[in-house]
């Protein structure tokens, strides 16, 4: 059975094209590219005993480059009791250890002059609890300690993930 040379090169030209484009399509995919989360001063919500908000970390992250937050309280608070609490996983300890002498409320700000950076502190944590607050997923930060309290939370997370 004999092939006719125009269907051999057109068979050829067709596969030639398909490993183009699929290498093409490999290249767009392995692209990485840097993405953030910005959340500027947004109202903590109250639930009884509970002052928190919900935020997302998508799944295609590679590395996270920077995860900052701040708070702002709209009234004079004693923050001796508070507990920030990030993924169900109580942070404050190892905040004070890290920002010993930043750990403190000037003009309603928490910290008073820097973020806090949670990448900081998570050689204080165990690796579930790095996990659980830096793997992807629907995230909940919360305060305790203090009743009754109008709070602003902003957060920045600067990751690198793969381009879609």
């Amino acid at each position: 059975m004999a092939i006719s040379i125009q269907t051999t090169s057109k068979k050829l030209i067709d596969s030639v094209i398909s490993i183009i484009d699929n290498e093409r399509e490999s290249k767009r995919r392995s692209k990485v590219v840097s993405s953030s989360i910005d959340i500027q001063f947004k109202e903590l919500l109250k639930d009884r005993n509970k002052v928190y908000t919900g935020y997302s970390i998508p799944k295609n992250i590679l590395t996270i480059l920077k995860y900052a937050f701040s708070l702002h309280f709209r009234s004079d608070v004693d923050i001796s009791e508070l507990r920030i609490i990030f993924a169900d996983i109580d942070i404050t300890d190892a905040l004070k250890i890290e920002y010993e002498d930043k750990f403190e409320m000037m003009n309603g700000y928490l910290p008073a002059n820097v973020d806090f950076e949670v990448l900081d502190i998570l050689d204080y944590l165990y690796p579930w609890q790095k996990s659980a607050i830096i793997s992807s997923g629907r995230k909940e930060f919360e305060i305790r300690g203090i009743d009754d309290i109008d709070c602003d939370f902003s957060l920045n997370i600067i990751y690198k993930k793969f381009e879609e």
